[in-house]
């Protein structure tokens, strides 16, 4: 059981592209006709009839490419990824030992990633050494929570010396083992709750299940008590580990003289950038009420609590779930209308949520303003504050919805290419009338013109939708299809899973460029309308392309010099302009990653992490496993 404090409860070479294309055409016409009739769900969780051991024979059959690649991950991964039930990335000496475990910092949402891999396997082959790999990495995430002393707080990872060393000494059963006690997140916990859920059906070890239900009942009390926040104490100090609330802005503790200019949550970022640090300010930004437009946040909340109302069957973590998550504070509302936002502001869809923003952004300015004159005015301050909040109030809100607008309609004008052509035509002769200006003597004009032109001109050439592709976050997409790929698997309300339905659909007609099968093979299970067209061929292209374990080692690929390739004029996510192409590579010209879901497809250099690593394949074993579980996926291919 948990220590407590006190009064605390506690995935054999690359397949070249001539054989990729030519599968890829036979399955694109009979993937969709395989699919399993039951369309994913609880009531699909029934262990198919295969004998022991098949699952990596296909059953006295010739395996396909993609099948051998599974075996020669799971080889791999059960000979020398696997620690105390962990997952890591290994680095070996010449002997072929392992000398040093790596990604542990990650190795909770990747172990309970794998954890998902092995359910799908044995749900699709009934093999048993999938059941034993399960459980025993289900004892090591069970570990995660148990190692720690705050109820309800996973740690990334633990080990033995020497292979993990310089953390947290643990005690009592656990002595001999350090833990990594330190700032936790909303992805590791992601992966830990996926891989229960769709292990919690088929997991024998009586003692294992009532120690993940125990986990399940204290992570929920912890973040119910604490309004959907991680909260850890350390030296004294309540830290915020992370808050999975939609409409969150920044905890007072991450507020700070130091950290005020570097705010980059929106809309705080832009009252952190005009007026200076004041700590009543810093209060009433902490204190301000955000539009919900973390919806990513909301999916994850709802699906940690769908699968720990299951574990545990405890009717106060299910109530919380239905009355206060979907009821009261509408999180189903949230994923409809913010949950795609960002793509559909570039699309020039949704848009009028664009100006309930800015509304909203009005409100907290308002309020930011009220505090700074009341700072300003001495003892008339108390008054003088509400007296400004009141006749600013309308105008800040007349000036925030015509900004909004604005917005709305400039995305609207440029959504349409003829106009973005139109647009850099005129870049163009800026930057020509520049040239004339400075022939003519007048150099400073023409500088300043052939600035002008020139900087509007790349994006001008473009378009929004390469802005939008290259503005995309791998990790967020992937954390956001993991907690759809639990919600699906688990939620049966009619009326509540079509929303979950209808979030996967939405996703995939942004996301399917991406030649993502993970995603890919989420959406093909579970959308309403079932499998799209063209993906089943995509998601069979990525598979091939993917390395196998001859080729695991990290290395790292540059692919700036490839000709043809076209660099997207838009910044990242990070603001980085220049290192992302306008069209994906195939998985066989990037380098090798353990979980190349989340990767960015466009990345012009990617790997480089350690020169010695051997990455485990967990990415490849879960996507093909849950493709052989739904049906999109055969032995032989």
């Amino acid at each position: 059981m948990k220590m407590r404090m006190a009064n605390q409860g506690r995935l054999e070479t690359t397949v070249r592209a001539l054989a990729a294309s030519v599968l890829a055409v036979v399955l694109v016409g009979t993937a969709a006709c395989s699919k399993s009739s039951s369309g994913g769900g609880a009531a699909s969780s029934a262990v198919g009839s295969a004998s022991a051991g098949s699952s990596l024979t296909s059953g006295g059959q010739a395996a396909g490419p993609l099948l051998q690649k599974a075996a020669g991950f799971h080889r791999f991964v059960q000979d020398h990824c696997i620690h105390d039930g962990l997952l890591y990335n290994v680095s070996r000496d010449a002997a072929g030992n392992v000398a040093g475990l790596r990604s542990g910092g990650d190795s909770c949402i990747w172990t309970g990633l794998y954890v998902a891999a092995e359910a799908e396997r044995y749900r699709a082959t009934g093999d048993p050494d999938a059941l034993a790999a399960m459980e025993r990495s289900l004892r090591g995430l069970h570990v995660l929570h148990d190692i720690t002393p705050v109820s309800g707080y996973l740690t990334r990872y633990f080990g033995r010396p020497p292979l993990v060393t310089g953390l947290e000494p643990a005690t009592g059963q656990y002595q001999g083992m350090q833990w990594h006690d330190g700032t936790q997140s909303r992805d590791q916990y992601t992966g830990w709750m996926l891989g229960v859920a769709l292990a919690w059906p088929h997991i024998q070890d009586q003692t294992l299940r009532l120690q993940l239900q125990d986990d399940c009942r204290q992570i929920a009390a912890h973040l119910m008590r604490n309004r959907l926040k991680l909260v850890v104490p350390r030296n004294g100090v309540d830290v915020v580990h992370f808050d999975l609330n939609p409409d969150s802005g920044l905890d007072r503790s991450e507020i700070t003289p130091q950290s005020w200019a570097t705010v980059d949550d929106f809309p705080i970022n832009v009252i952190a950038q005009a007026i200076p640090y004041d700590p009543d300010i810093a209060d009433a930004v902490a204190n301000a009420t955000l539009p919900p437009i973390k919806a990513g946040e909301a999916v994850r909340a709802l699906m940690f609590f769908k699968v720990m109302a299951m574990v545990t069957g405890d009717p106060t973590i299910e109530a919380y779930y239905r009355n206060e998550l979907i009821g009261n504070r509408d999180f189903l509302s949230v994923l409809t209308n913010y949950a795609t936002i960002q793509d559909d502001v570039f699309s020039g869809r949704n848009l009028h949520v664009v100006v309930d923003m800015m509304r909203s952004m009005g409100g907290i300015v308002t309020d930011v303003l009220a505090v700074w004159v009341r700072n300003r005015t001495g003892r008339l301050g108390p008054f003088a504050g509400p007296l400004a909040a009141r006749l600013m109030r309308p105008v800040v809100d007349w000036i925030a919805r015509q900004v909004g607008r604005i917005i709305t309609s400039a995305i609207q004008w440029l959504s349409n290419p003829n106009n973005m052509s139109s647009a850099g035509a005129w870049a163009g002769r800026l930057q020509t009338l520049g040239t004339v200006m400075s022939t003519l003597g007048l150099s400073r004009l023409g500088q300043r013109l052939q600035a002008m032109g020139g900087q509007a001109g790349p994006y001008m050439q473009s378009d929004l939708e390469t802005a939008r592709r290259t503005m995309q976050s791998g990790v967020g997409l992937n954390l956001t299809y993991s907690a759809l790929y639990g919600l699906l698997e688990l939620e049966t309300d009619p009326n509540v899973r079509a929303v979950y339905q209808d979030y996967v659909q939405r996703r995939m007609q942004y996301d399917a460029w991406n030649r993502n099968s993970y995603f890919n093979l989420i959406h093909d299970t579970y959308a309403a309308t079932g499998p799209a067209p063209g993906l089943s061929s995509e998601t069979v292209y990525s598979l091939l392309r993917h390395y196998s374990v001859a080729g695991n080692h990290d290395r790292v690929v540059d692919n700036s010099s490839l000709p043809g390739v076209v660099a997207s004029p838009w910044p990242d996510r990070f603001g980085r302009v220049g290192n992302l192409a306008v069209d994906p590579f195939s998985l066989d010209q990037l380098a090798p990653h353990h979980w190349p879901w989340q990767e960015h497809p466009c990345k012009f250099v990617s790997g480089g992490r350690g020169v010695d690593w051997e990455y485990n394949g967990g990415g490849y074993l879960l996507a093909y496993w849950l493709g052989r579980r739904s049906g999109m996926l055969q032995p032989g291919w």
